[in-house]
C-alpha cells in the first residue's frame, strides 16, 4: 500500500486556534516548528521559533493559525519581509476557521494582498476593511437581486471601490453590462486589476475614474488605503460632522500614517447617467447600485430634479450619516416602492423599485 508523503510545514501561532485544530493538522502535515512571537522553548514535540529563524528550516508551507484577519495581513507582511515566498504562505482561517466553508480559496499574493475566491469570482484585497466588504458582497449576498422579466439588466455601479460588486454583477448572466464609477486613484487601479479579465476581453464593463455627485468639480480629499471602503468625496461638515477617519483610527482599522491628500473629480450624475439610460432603457432593465458614502442624497435629488430617476427600474443603495428621509421623499415622488433597514445609527440599506418592473 502506497502512502502519500506529508508536506513539511511551519505553523505561525501557538494559541487557541491552533490547539483546536491541532489533531487534523497533524494528520495532514508534518509540523517542523511553530513560529510564535511571545513564547519560547517547546510546545509538546515542536520547537518554538522566532519569525526570522524560519529561513534556517526547510519547509513547503507556512500556515498562519491566527483567526483575526487584520492580524493575518500584518503577519503576511512580516513573513514576506524575512524572505518567505508568497506561494508558501497559507491563511489557516481559509482551511479550518470561519471562512473554510465560505471561500473556495484565500491566496496570499506577492504584494501582501489576499485574493479571495468564491463561485468563480476572485477579488484581491489589501486590508481588513476590504476583506469585510468583499465578504458582505460575495458571502452575505447583499447585492443579490432578480427582476423577473425577459429583459437583460444594465447595472450602474456608483462606488465601485475595488470592483467586488461589479464582479458580482458580471457573474450574473442576466446582466448585459456594468458602468462603474470610482474617484480615488489607488482604489480605481485595484478595481482595474480585479476586473482585468472583463475589461480586456468581454466589453461588458466600462469603468470611470471619477465619482458622481449633484455638481461637477474637483475636490481635495484625505485618502487612506486602509479605509478605502469608508472613503467619501464629502467633507465631515457635509456629513453632519461625522468623523469617519476617527472611527477607523480609533478602532484600529487604519493607520493614520497612511493618510495622504488626493485631488479627485466628481461629475453631475444627471449629466453622466442621462445618455447611458437613454441608450439602454427601451430594451433593458436599468439597475442603479449606490454605495458612495454620503453622495447618495445629492445624486438621488439631482436625478429626480432632471426627470431621470423615474427611468430607473431598480435601486440598491446604502445611506450614510444623514438618515433616510431625504432619499425616501425623492423615491416616493418618483413613484418607487421601497424596503429600508437601518444597519447602524449612521447607516442603512435600501432597495427600491417601480411597480410593474
Amino acid at each position: 500500500m502506497e502512502f502519500l508523503r506529508k508536506q513539511d510545514i511551519l505553523v505561525y501561532g501557538a494559541g487557541d486556534f491552533f490547539n483546536r485544530n491541532k489533531e487534523i493538522i497533524k494528520e495532514q502535515y508534518h509540523i517542523k516548528a511553530i513560529i510564535d512571537k511571545n513564547k519560547q522553548g517547546f510546545l509538546e514535540e515542536w520547537k518554538l521559533i522566532k519569525i526570522d529563524e524560519c529561513t534556517d528550516i526547510a519547509y513547503e508551507k507556512v500556515i498562519i493559525m491566527v483567526e483575526n484577519i487584520r492580524e493575518c495581513f500584518l503577519i503576511v507582511k512580516d513573513l514576506l519581509n524575512v524572505g518567505v515566498e508568497s506561494e508558501k504562505i497559507v491563511v489557516g482561517g481559509g482551511l479550518y476557521g470561519a471562512y473554510a466553508d465560505k471561500y473556495d480559496e484565500i491566496k496570499v499574493l506577492p504584494d501582501g494582498k489576499m485574493r479571495v475566491s468564491r463561485n468563480g469570482i476572485k477579488v484581491a484585497v489589501r486590508s481588513i476593511d476590504e476583506f469585510n466588504n468583499v465578504y458582505a458582497t460575495l458571502v452575505g449576498g447583499w447585492y443579490r437581486y432578480k427582476l423577473n422579466n425577459s429583459k437583460k439588466d444594465i447595472v450602474i455601479d456608483v462606488g465601485m471601490n475595488i470592483g467586488d460588486t461589479t464582479l458580482y454583477f458580471l457573474a450574473n448572466n442576466k446582466v448585459e453590462k456594468v458602468y462603474a464609477f470610482e474617484p480615488f486613484q489607488k482604489t480605481f487601479l485595484d478595481a482595474k486589476e480585479n476586473l482585468s479579465e472583463y475589461i480586456n476581453d468581454s466589453g461588458r464593463v466600462e469603468i470611470f475614474q471619477y465619482g458622481l455627485s449633484d455638481v461637477t468639480e474637483e475636490r481635495t480629499i484625505f485618502f487612506n488605503e486602509d479605509m478605502s471602503c469608508g472613503m467619501s468625496t464629502k467633507s465631515a461638515e457635509e456629513m453632519d460632522g461625522y468623523d469617519v477617519y476617527g472611527f477607523y483610527y480609533n478602532n484600529g482599522l487604519a493607520e493614520r500614517e497612511k493618510e495622504e491628500s488626493e485631488k479627485i473629480l466628481v461629475k453631475n450624475a444627471a449629466d453622466v447617467l442621462a445618455p447611458i439610460i437613454e441608450k439602454h432603457k427601451r430594451n433593458n432593465n436599468i439597475v442603479l447600485k449606490m454605495n458612495c458614502e454620503g453622495e447618495e442624497y445629492g445624486i438621488i435629488e439631482i436625478l429626480n430634479k432632471e426627470g431621470i430617476l423615474s427611468q430607473i427600474d431598480f435601486i440598491i443603495l446604502e445611506w450614510h450619516y444623514q438618515g433616510n428621509e431625504r432619499i425616501i421623499d425623492e423615491l416616493s415622488k418618483a413613484g418607487f416602492s421601497y424596503y429600508c433597514a437601518e444597519e447602524k445609527k449612521n447607516m442603512g440599506q435600501m432597495c427600491a423599485w417601480r411597480c410593474g418592473v
